[in-house]
């Protein structure tokens, strides 16, 4: 036997125990290993903890890498991978609500681009989504009832009293009133759409000084970044009177 077979021979054997030994590993791996199971306790505290400087401790270099062992030269990592888990299992808890004892925490903004990963510009406090199923044409897009789009919610509701002139009562997105006539009057409202023709406006009586009635609201081009809408009071008669009213607001966007 030459001496190249024979070390051809050796390189072969060593290799099936090497192959051996690493398959065996494999079988047994999770006998190597500890199970952690989470306790909400410790997950509602890591959720309570900043994540930018609460503690999170790594192996520096030189150290001999242990599992829990911290005696002197030791650096084991079970402990911030622990922390790590209670982290992400407080991520899945805090939004889902599904887990006993982890509270839900609330979310400072939303917005929904119909694309994700992109940086948030919602103003704190705000839901804004990105859909939008407004239009000028017949059919509009169809939206089941309950889904929120950028169109769906108000885009602004005023009240108006009148005993001799106007005084605001109160409402959403409201910035002015002017009278331009008898029974005729203009509010604006605090922001606009990017297309009026897409609004629809709606009025009614409010705190009457007598029995007058809304019979035409209508949306006008923005002024200014605001949406006027001219307001006709009408009588029972069908003149043109003054009173109070309310003004409810709907845009596509």
């Amino acid at each position: 036997m030459t001496t190249v077979t024979r070390s051809v021979r050796y390189l072969a054997l060593f290799a099936l125990l090497c192959c051996v030994a690493i398959c065996g590993e494999a079988h047994a791996a999770d006998a190597d290993l500890q199970q952690y199971s989470r306790v909400a306790a410790t997950v509602e505290a890591a959720c309570g903890a900043n994540p930018l400087t609460s503690s999170q401790l790594l192996p520096v270099d030189g150290k001999q890498i242990t599992a829990d062992n911290n005696a002197a030269g030791k650096a084991p990592v079970n402990r911030s991978l622990k922390q790590l888990a209670d982290y992400a299992t407080c991520v899945r808890c805090m939004f889902t609500g599904a887990c006993a004892g982890v509270n839900l925490r609330t979310a400072k903004a939303l917005q929904v681009d119909g694309t994700g990963g992109n940086v948030a510009t919602a103003a704190a406090g705000t839901i804004v989504a990105s859909a939008a199923r407004g239009g000028t044409t017949l059919p509009t897009t169809p939206s089941p009832h309950g889904v929120t789009t950028a169109d769906s919610p108000v885009l602004g509701f005023c009240s108006y009293s009148y005993f001799g002139s106007y005084s605001f009562v109160g409402g959403y997105n409201c910035d002015s009133i002017s009278t331009l006539a008898t029974g005729t009057v203009q509010i604006k409202l605090g922001s606009a759409p990017s297309n009026y023709l897409k609004c629809a406006a709606v009025g009614g009586g409010f705190f009457n000084s007598g029995a007058t009635y809304v019979s035409e609201a209508s949306a006008n081009a923005p002024v200014a970044g605001k949406l006027p809408i001219t307001v006709h009071i009408r009588n029972m008669s069908g003149a043109a009177a003054d009173g109070g009213f309310s003004v409810i607001v709907f845009c596509g966007a």
